[in-house]
């Protein structure tokens, strides 16, 4: 039985983990909402190409067309800081919250918050009384220790782990496969390389790699 319609605002690589965490809930996405014209990646394909290998119809409308219909709960199908203008808008103009995604195998374990918007994929690990901000999103089997704080809009890859008692800034990228050791602060608008391990604070608005992690490099905004 469905219990939920999910509806789609925007469209990237990320959609097929969304969609499979949908429907590892029981549940299903009606409507994708395009806000953007799609971007053409020679040699990938395209939104049109993936919503054809699915098993059920998905309708695909522009962001003017939107109407809200009942029982509908909304997920961004991109990730980090860049959804934060729709979602300002979707709340201005259409009042949507956003509900928590959370799949059939991840696991919260006890006194864990999270705010609106988290999606958590298959094999995700929340550590005990750990906090997580709004729309963070952890891809396939990352985890976050104990006491952990990870700030809004943050993105961990698949297997990234922080261990406990990190602090994690706002708009932080965690590459797939990255550590980053207990008690160690990152700031905000950061890129952790994937693989990097990562032993002592970052600063703000930089990118680190290696083992153990350097700044490499500055990030302008």
């Amino acid at each position: 039985m469905v219990f939920n319609e999910w509806v789609m605002f925007g469209f990237s690589h990320f959609f097929g983990d969304i969609y499979d965490i949908i429907i590892s809930r029981g549940e299903i996405v009606t409507r994708i909402v395009v806000n953007v014209p799609e971007k053409v990646v020679p040699g990938r394909p395209r939104m049109e190409e993936y919503i054809k290998r699915l098993a059920h119809h998905i309708d695909v409308v522009p962001i003017e067309e939107f109407k809200r219909g009942p029982a509908e709960k909304y997920v961004i199908g991109f990730t980090r800081k860049a959804m934060e203008p729709l979602v300002d808008r979707l709340k201005t103009e259409h009042g949507i919250s956003f509900h928590t995604l959370i799949h059939d195998k991840a696991i919260v374990q006890c006194g864990a918050l999270y705010r609106e918007g988290v999606v958590l994929d298959a094999g995700v690990i929340i550590g005990p009384w750990s906090r997580v901000g709004k729309h963070v999103v952890m891809s396939r089997g990352s985890s976050i220790g104990h006491d952990a704080v990870v700030g809004d809009y943050a993105f961990l890859g698949a297997g990234a782990v922080l261990c406990g008692h990190v602090r994690l800034g706002e708009n932080v990228l965690v590459g797939a496969n990255a550590t980053v050791i207990p008690d160690v602060t990152v700031g905000d608008d950061v890129v952790i390389a994937a693989g990097a391990v990562v032993t002592k604070d970052v600063p703000s608005g930089t990118m680190v790699a290696g083992v153990p992690a350097q700044v490499k490099k500055l990030i302008k905004k």
